[in-house]
């Protein structure tokens, strides 16, 4: 990495990258780089911004009903702080309120559920894999979505929830 990186970013004509952050961390590391390193911003599908009629998947849907929820999405790493987004729904009031989990592995489901408090048994819903039109349906579907990861170098769920529709909570911490 230490060695193989800088050759090749020397030999590039061009370095793009997806983000002011990423380009920052970038510049941190490689500043050498500045002339060369462009940002172009990922753009976000037009189907988040249009009506659809998806719905999502039956055993998702039964274990929703009719209760209001928010979404999570971000896997089980460390830094993506699911962890604190269960705290959110514990802490709040409205205990009809559920949380859908997204981005866990079947291994990482199992183990993130074995570990669940009891008293959030049936509010936090650990979603298998949905394709993008079933994520859409979600993101509409939702309260809010929560998402409290500590670095991103963009951010995918964050805009895809604004675009269609959903506010999104972030942490400061």
């Amino acid at each position: 990495w230490d060695t193989l990186m800088p050759a090749a970013l020397k030999k590039s004509a061009a370095v793009i990258t997806i983000s002011e952050c990423s380009s920052r961390d970038i510049l941190a590391r490689w500043p050498w780089l500045a002339p060369k390193l462009t940002v172009i911003p990922h753009g976000i599908d037009e189907e988040f911004f249009v009506e659809e009629s998806t719905p999502l998947p039956a055993g998702l849907a039964q274990r929703l009903g009719d209760s209001p929820y928010a979404v999570y999405l971000g896997g089980p790493m460390e830094r993506k702080r699911a962890a604190w987004a269960i705290d959110v729904l514990a802490a709040s009031p409205r205990k009809e309120l559920k949380l859908v989990i997204c981005g866990f592995g079947a291994a990482a489901r199992k183990s993130a559920e074995a570990a669940l408090d009891p008293a959030l048994a049936g509010r936090v819903i650990f979603s298998e894999f949905l394709s993008d039109a079933e994520l859409r349906a979600l993101y509409r579907g939702a309260r809010a979505v929560l998402y409290p990861t500590l670095y991103e170098g963009f951010g995918f769920p964050a805009v895809e929830a604004q675009a269609a529709g959903t506010p999104v909570i972030f942490s400061a911490l």
